[in-house]
């Protein structure tokens, strides 16, 4: 596995979550690819996948092939009424269904999940989801 193959596993996983109050049947998570992001025009459930910091040795287990990146899941909402409990309901959601990519991933060793924060940037509520990944460097060594 490379740490590309991670981000797409998390998108997927991310896409693959179930939403609670659907604004239409078309109301689902949606993947903001980098170099194609416009947040401003971003209706609710859009996300990011961003690395915090280049792939490095995971020093934690006596394997040579072991690997670790944290990222950041930053979902955007337009302020509206009931956003807070919207924000709460996905954050759930795509809690269960990261924390399960280490059960359901060969190569993906561990993840850990936070939600770290919710602010406000740029007129939109945006949630971030703090990720820590452990995975198996299979190919490229």
């Amino acid at each position: 596995m490379r740490a590309d193959e991670v981000r797409d596993a998390i998108v997927t996983a991310a896409q693959a979550a179930d939403v609670d109050n659907k604004a239409s049947a078309t109301d689902v998570f949606k993947y903001l690819e980098p170099g194609m992001r416009d947040v401003a025009m971003a209706r609710d459930r859009v996300f990011t996948v961003d690395m915090q910091q280049p792939p490095s040795r995971a020093h934690r287990i006596f394997v040579n092939d072991l690997y670790q990146i944290n990222w950041d899941v930053n979902v955007y909402y337009t302020d509206a009424p009931g956003v807070q409990d919207r924000i709460m309901m996905d954050i759930e959601r795509l809690s269960q269904k990261l924390l399960a990519l280490a059960r359901t991933t060969l190569d993906l060793q561990y993840i850990d999940v936070t939600a770290t924060s919710v602010g406000l940037t740029d007129g939109q509520i945006v949630a971030n989801i703090s990720l820590l990944t452990l995975y198996r460097l299979t190919a490229g060594a």
